[in-house]
């Protein structure tokens, strides 16, 4: 059976476990990658029946990774708007379907934030506002937001790259592969993956209370609490030692 998007579809081939006379659990197995599972409790029936319950699981399941895309993306810049770890700029994959494009930058609206675009997303609802080029690298310290469309991963590193902080980024996505590509590939002191920016925050990590994150390289990186802030000296007491 397959399932997908238009552009591309996924092959799953399936067993049965028989439970009785009148329902089974079919397991199909993503023939690319044998760690992948869709199951379902299924009454026993022509093939047509799965195909149809398989979908319909399958639709119910995306609009749940919606919902938690829109939920990272609205608490990452709305819970508190003047933290370093608040978002400023939305990357969204140009592939990714246009209802999901419109849910996100509807939701944040909703919430009560101004959503600043690229041209490219102005005509997805009329209260978008267009983005200048200094909107790319601004810290409001509000409840305002830029949003643009990259090429997938590797635009989101390259525009990180030229318009970043080196704060905090962070990426929401199913695929472990391009999550690990951008946390190898973005600079930044914090990332994080399918997780809000807003827990950029040394308490939140373990390491007791901060005075802020570091973006430089020395001699702290990241959350600054009172080990960061310590300098050290170090005495020797000795008793006539030499070094051969």
């Amino acid at each position: 059976i397959q399932t997908g998007n238009g552009k591309e579809s996924v092959q799953y081939s399936f067993h049965d476990l028989v439970l009785g006379e009148h329902f089974n659990i079919r397991i199909w197995r993503h023939d690319s990658n044998p760690g992948a599972y869709l199951r379902a409790v299924c009454p026993s029936g022509p093939q047509p029946e799965y195909e149809w319950l398989l979908r319909k699981s399958t639709e119910k399941a995306e609009a749940g990774w919606h919902l938690m895309i829109l939920d990272i993306t609205i608490n990452s810049k709305m819970r508190r708007t003047a933290v370093c770890g608040a978002a400023e700029t939305l990357l969204i994959d140009r592939a990714a379907a246009p209802s999901l494009k419109q849910a996100l930058l509807i939701g944040l609206i909703k919430a009560g934030c101004e959503v600043r675009v690229s041209q490219s997303l102005l005509s997805l609802d009329s209260r978008l506002r267009l983005a200048v080029e200094a909107d790319w690298g601004t810290e409001y310290v509000d409840a305002i937001i830029a949003a643009t469309e990259v090429d997938g991963v590797d635009g989101a590193i390259s525009h990180i790259a030229r318009y970043g902080s080196s704060h905090t980024d962070a990426i929401v996505t199913e695929a472990a592969a391009t999550a690990e590509r951008f946390l190898a590939g973005v600079d930044s002191a914090i990332l994080l993956w399918n997780a809000s920016t807003q827990y950029a925050d040394g308490g939140e990590f373990g390491f007791g209370a901060e005075i802020g994150i570091a973006t430089g390289r020395l001699h702290a990186r990241g959350p600054v609490a009172l080990e960061e802030l310590t300098t050290y000296k170090t005495l020797v007491r000795g008793s006539g030692q030499v070094r051969p």
